[in-house]
């Protein structure tokens, strides 16, 4: 029973870190207070997952940490919804529904967060998730659009 205890809290500690890391990243990177960081984190990840197709989805979630994972699956924005082609208007639209901001404000929350994945995410990864994209969405994973 205590080594049981003990795994669970060294798993609850590695997963409070995971999640803390990747929240100072998104936070740091989007210049916001950890929270507004992981809700427009949330969002845009959400709106990749009804992007994504196959295995791309179980990818995508498996280079994040276990809570924001959690969060992205039981999002209820795109609960039951099939994996749609979304182009850049749309997806700006999705993210923009989530956190009721406009399209606009979506787009550059979205630049800034796909910033912070391409600094978390593995560089296999990241490529097999841009080759997913449209032309439009898979520029913004660039650099350049981050303006770094």
């Amino acid at each position: 029973p205590l080594a049981i205890m003990a795994t669970n809290d060294r798993h609850e500690s590695r997963t409070a870190r995971s999640q803390a890391a990747f929240l100072s990243t998104m936070s740091e990177v989007m210049r916001v207070p950890a929270g507004e960081a992981e809700a427009a984190a949330v969002a845009v990840l959400c709106a990749l997952e009804h992007r994504l197709f196959g295995s791309a989805p179980r990818k995508l979630e498996s280079q994040l940490p276990l809570k924001l994972r959690e969060r992205i699956q039981g999002c209820p924005m795109h609960a039951g919804m099939p994996p749609a082609k979304l182009s850049a208007d749309e997806f700006f639209h999705f993210v923009a529904d989530h956190l009721d901001v406009t399209p606009r404000q979506a787009e550059a929350i979205t630049i800034k967060v796909f910033h912070g994945l391409r600094i978390h995410f593995s560089p296999g990864e990241a490529e097999h998730l841009i080759a997913q994209l449209p032309k439009d969405l898979a520029a913004l994973w660039s650099p350049r659009a981050a303006g770094s």
